[in-house]
């Protein structure tokens, strides 16, 4: 359940930031928030650990597009994952960004 955050700075810069010890408590909860009702369900079953573990076990990515509400409109994202080595089946990258 231990994660690092990865953030692109303003300037393109890769910032680490502090880490955590139970992503599904702490950093799933933050990229739930302001999920629009309709995306939900998918987000949450995305980012289950179950789903996780499994794709860190396998060649399989995720590739899944959602939207936020954010200041009254809608705004598109997408999530992706990414196996950190062909032999390691413990880790998995997730990436999230704006579209």
């Amino acid at each position: 359940d231990y994660y690092l955050e990865f953030y692109m700075s303003r300037n393109g810069e890769l910032e680490i930031r502090p880490a955590g010890t139970n992503f599904f408590e702490e950093a799933r909860e933050r990229l739930l928030k302001n999920v629009s009702p309709d995306d939900v369900a998918k987000v949450k079953d995305a980012t289950s650990k179950a789903n996780l573990i499994q794709l860190a076990e396998q060649e399989e990515a995720l590739d899944l597009s959602f939207c936020k509400e954010e200041n009254g409109s809608s705004k598109a994202y997408s999530l992706q994952t990414i196996k950190t080595r062909e032999s390691d089946h413990h880790h998995i990258v997730i990436g999230v960004k704006q579209v």
